[in-house]
């Protein structure tokens, strides 16, 4: 019988060795590529960690949410906003605060002095007070960056346009399959290779329809490039031209 979270938990030694763990897994993050081949931080399944944090779930679902309201839907993120996104993900879901009741079963208004004691759905109140303003401060963050980043934040030129090729080679590849009346590609297979379910013209469909989405978003996003090029070629144009005015007086 493999040793449970909450067994380690209950000595001083255990809760030592559980939070230099959780510190070691926040700063050892993996990485894979991404369809242009740059590395990206994975993103954890809360599922798995489950015996670190009984709230991973509630808190990964909470994050995603958070995450639909402020990034535009749209948007081609740049991978070093993307990694920063999924790393923070990562760290709270295994945040040791929420995982356990200590830090917040006793609290102290430091303004007031006024001290409480939490239990039962006070104490879960605490916590979701505690992940709702830690939210709040990651989306403040994000949408700073963004605001005064955007070039940091979003896919440049040269980004956007290799996820272009990518997407294009795709969607020949899909276009040869649907031509060929070939679904394997779709197949869906247990452990053992065995298929479960064949892959249907249906499927193709879809994925065709998911390649064209990204198209678009990609297209918008190098509009927008287009646009931001454009404006400051104007500014910069306007300002030479004053400055030569100004020489000739």
């Amino acid at each position: 019988m493999p040793t449970s979270t909450t067994e380690l938990l209950k000595t001083e030694l255990g809760k030592a060795f559980l939070e230099a763990k959780q510190k070691d897994d926040r700063a050892r993050m993996f990485y894979k590529k991404n369809e242009i081949g740059e590395d990206v931080v994975i993103q954890w399944n809360p599922y798995k960690k489950l015996d670190e944090n009984p709230y991973a779930i509630v808190v990964a679902n909470a994050f995603d949410e958070m995450i639909k309201k402020t990034i535009p839907q749209d948007a081609v993120l740049s991978t070093s906003f993307q990694n920063w996104i999924n790393r923070t993900k990562n760290e709270l879901i295994v945040d040791s605060k929420i995982a356990r009741d200590d830090y917040f079963k006793a609290q102290t208004n430091f303004e007031t002095g006024e001290y409480t004691e939490n239990k039962g759905n006070d104490l879960l109140k605490a916590k979701m007070d505690y992940l709702e303003m830690t939210l709040s401060r990651f989306q403040k963050a994000f949408t700073t960056h963004m605001e005064r980043n955007a070039d940091k934040a979003f896919a440049d030129e040269a980004t956007l346009e290799k996820f272009k090729a990518y997407y294009i080679q795709q969607s020949e590849k899909v276009n040869e399959r649907l031509e060929k009346g070939d679904f394997s590609a779709y197949d869906r297979k247990d452990k053992e290779g065995n298929v479960i379910k064949a892959g249907s013209e249906e499927d193709a469909q879809q994925h065709k329809s998911n390649i064209d989405s990204l198209l678009s978003d990609v297209a918008k996003a190098q509009q927008e490039q287009n646009a931001k090029t454009q404006e400051q070629v104007t500014e910069d144009y306007v300002g030479d031209t004053l400055d030569k005015i100004h020489k000739m007086r």
